[in-house]
């Protein structure tokens, strides 16, 4: 397995934070060769966001927008709420 830690500047809601580590930990599973991703965070609106269909245009759309562009890149990928625990799961 692997980890990874990054530091951040300034001052981000916990939205943006966790997007900003989903998009870093779906990097790290594509690099490790991972094809199916359950993807379990703790910010609701994260979770809203990415599975919304249409074009992501607040403050952290960019994020958003990088994260559905990445998951084409896998098999198979599922994100849910994980109701204050934050989770990953990924399986080869």
């Amino acid at each position: 397995m692997a980890a990874c830690s990054r530091q951040v500047v300034g001052r981000l809601s916990a939205q943006a934070m966790e997007l900003i580590a989903v998009k870093k930990g779906l990097q790290v599973a594509h690099d490790l060769g991972f094809q199916y991703i359950l993807l379990e965070i703790d910010v609701q609106g994260a979770v809203d966001r990415i599975n919304y269909d249409e074009e992501c245009f607040e403050a952290e759309g960019n994020l958003v927008e990088d994260i559905k562009e990445m998951q084409l890149g896998f098999r198979s990928f599922h994100v849910n709420g994980s109701n204050g625990m934050v989770m990953w799961l990924l399986m080869s």
